[in-house]
C-alpha cells in the first residue's frame, strides 16, 4: 500500500502510452499473502479507458489457469501520422455539421428529454441533483495519495441490502460509506446539515459496444449519500430512493447530452472538460 501511494504521486507520461505498470516483490512478510508472491501495480490515464474496459485491459495480465495459453501473433499495424488538438476537434464537429438530419434528431433528442425531466419532477417520479454541501472533500486535489485497502464479508453485505426491499449490492456499499463519513465528519465536529453528494461512474454501453475491445463509454451519476439520516436502515431506505431517483434522471438527461456533445469530442480535450466540470463543482459547494 505505502508503493502503492508513492506511484499514484506522479502523473503518467503524456509522451509515451498513458498507462504504466509495476512489479512489487519482497511481499513474504505480508500476513495472508503465499511467500513468493508478487504485487502487479498499475496505473492508467481515465480519458484512455473506463471501469469496463480496465477489467479487459487486466485481463490481459492474467490466465485463468497455472498454464497460460499461448497468444496469436498480433498483426501488423503501421500507426498513421498522429494529427494535432485542434485539427481533432475542427474535424470532429465539421464531421457532425455535415449531416443536418442528425443534428436536428440530437436537438430534438436534448428538447424532448429536457421535458420528459419537467414532467417526471413534477409527477414526482424523481427529483434534481441535489446541491452539494462545503466540507474538507471539496478542496482542490494535490498529487500526493494515501492509498489502504479493507475486505468486506460478502454474504453481510448482501444481508445488509436484504434489509430494504428492492435495494442492491450498490446501495448498500453506499449506505456504509456514508455511514463512515457521516461517523468521521461528527467526530470533526464538520457534518453538514444537507447531505453529502457522490458521483456513480454508470456504463453507457448496449449489449454491443460490451463486446468490443477498449475504449471509454463512462457517464457520472450524482447520488445524494444521505449523511443527514442518523438511524443506518433509514440512511439505507433513502440511498436506495436517492439511486433509483438518479437513475431515471440521468437515464433522461444526462445520457442524451452525452451523445449528443460528448462523443464527438475528440480524446484531447476529455480531461479539460472534467477539470471544468470538477471546477464547476467546487465553485457551486463553496458559494
Amino acid at each position: 500500500m505505502h508503493s502503492g501511494s508513492l506511484f499514484a504521486r506522479a502523473s503518467v507520461d503524456r509522451g509515451r502510452p498513458l498507462w504504466e505498470a509495476y512489479v512489487i516483490e519482497g511481499l513474504n512478510n505480508i500476513e495472508g499473502v503465499p511467500r513468493g508472491s508478487f504485487a502487479l501495480y498499475t496505473k492508467v490515464h481515465h480519458c484512455a479507458i473506463d471501469g469496463h474496459s480496465g477489467v479487459q485491459f487486466f485481463g490481459a495480465f492474467n490466465d485463468t489457469s497455472p498454464t497460460p495459453t499461448k497468444p496469436k501473433p498480433p498483426a501488423r499495424w503501421d500507426p498513421e501520422r498522429p494529427p494535432g488538438a485542434a485539427k481533432l476537434l475542427r474535424k470532429a464537429y465539421w464531421h457532425n455539421l455535415r449531416k443536418p438530419a442528425q443534428i436536428l434528431h440530437l436537438a430534438s433528442g436534448i428538447i424532448t428529454s429536457r421535458r420528459r425531466v419537467n414532467v417526471g419532477v413534477e409527477r414526482g417520479d424523481f427529483h434534481q441533483p441535489a446541491e452539494i454541501p462545503s466540507t474538507r472533500f471539496n478542496g482542490k486535489l494535490s498529487p500526493h495519495r494515501v492509498v489502504d485497502a479493507t475486505k468486506f464479508d460478502f454474504p453481510a453485505v448482501r444481508k445488509i441490502k436484504h434489509a430494504v426491499q428492492g435495494a442492491t449490492i450498490n446501495d448498500a456499499v453506499l449506505a456504509i460509506v456514508s455511514g463512515a463519513l457521516r461517523k468521521y465528519l461528527q467526530a470533526t465536529g464538520e457534518l453538514p446539515s444537507r447531505s453529502l453528494v457522490t458521483g456513480c461512474p454508470v456504463d453507457l454501453r448496449d449489449e454491443v459496444e460490451r463486446g468490443a475491445d477498449g475504449d471509454n463509454l463512462v457517464g457520472l451519476m450524482t447520488v445524494a449519500l444521505c449523511t443527514d439520516v442518523e438511524q443506518p436502515l433509514d440512511r439505507l431506505q433513502r440511498i436506495h430512493e436517492e439511486t433509483q431517483s438518479s437513475k431515471a434522471y440521468f437515464a433522461l438527461q444526462v445520457r442524451t447530452w452525452y451523445w449528443t456533445l460528448w462523443i464527438p469530442c475528440p480524446l484531447a480535450f476529455r480531461p479539460s472538460w472534467y477539470r471544468l466540470q470538477h471546477w464547476l463543482a467546487y465553485r457551486k459547494s463553496t458559494r
